[in-house]
């Protein structure tokens, strides 16, 4: 059980934000902020409520598909790498038009971005959360820091991804790893066993990820 209960505000919002809602999928989602919240207060924002309450079908089918593409880099920050805009193009349908749009809504920031990896003598790992998987960076012949152009989620895009159905896009973790690779990285795919309280990962080594 919950330490504490939802706050009242916020289940007062909740309901009159869900109570229009006639769309069995859009039902689902409201269903599961519900659950979610009971479980862990905190868990969702009155602005993410207003989102969704506003948000279109076709403006909500637009964020779960770029949401699939999510990962999270040191910082506990919500990102999708941009390194190939043709591999996304052409493989995920994912366009700099998308990103836009969600800019307009509130749940991603209007502009690319640019994750510093390996900025610090002292790094040798990074790792990227991709849910129950992992992608891991080897600092290995890399002698200066590495941009990875990102397009990053903003607190209430966050928030929603939670909603969002998971998947193991072992295409897509592999073109990443790919990246630093050709740079002289090393990289490579492993599953979560388990995440420990003081943030530590235990992890089980999946594969090496070559140059290509």
């Amino acid at each position: 059980m919950p330490a504490e209960s939802p706050n009242e505000d916020w289940i007062t919002r909740f309901f009159s934000c869900a109570q229009d809602v006639s769309t069995e999928e859009m039902q689902k989602i409201w269903g599961r902020i519900l659950a979610g919240e009971i479980i862990n207060p905190g868990s969702y924002s009155l602005r993410t409520l207003d989102f969704l309450k506003n948000t279109t079908k076709a403006e909500a089918q637009t964020f779960e598909h770029l949401g699939k593409m999510a990962f999270q880099i040191p910082g506990d920050v919500s990102v999708i790498a941009t390194h190939d805009e043709n591999w996304l193009k052409n493989e995920r349908q994912i366009y700099p038009s998308q990103r836009f749009l969600l800019g307009e809504l509130g749940v991603m920031y209007p502009s690319e971005l640019g994750f510093q990896a390996f900025n610090t003598k002292d790094t040798n790992e990074i790792v990227l959360i991709f849910n129950e998987y992992l992608l891991v960076l080897h600092r290995g012949n890399i002698k200066s820091k590495i941009q990875l152009p990102i397009w990053k989620f903003t607190g209430t895009g966050k928030e929603l991804l939670t909603l969002i159905p998971k998947q193991f896009d072992e295409q897509y973790m592999e073109s990443i790893g790919n990246f630093f690779v050709k740079k002289e990285g090393k990289a490579y795919i492993a599953k979560v066993v388990s995440i420990h309280a003081d943030g530590r990962i235990t992890y089980d080594k999946i594969r090496d990820i070559e140059k290509n």
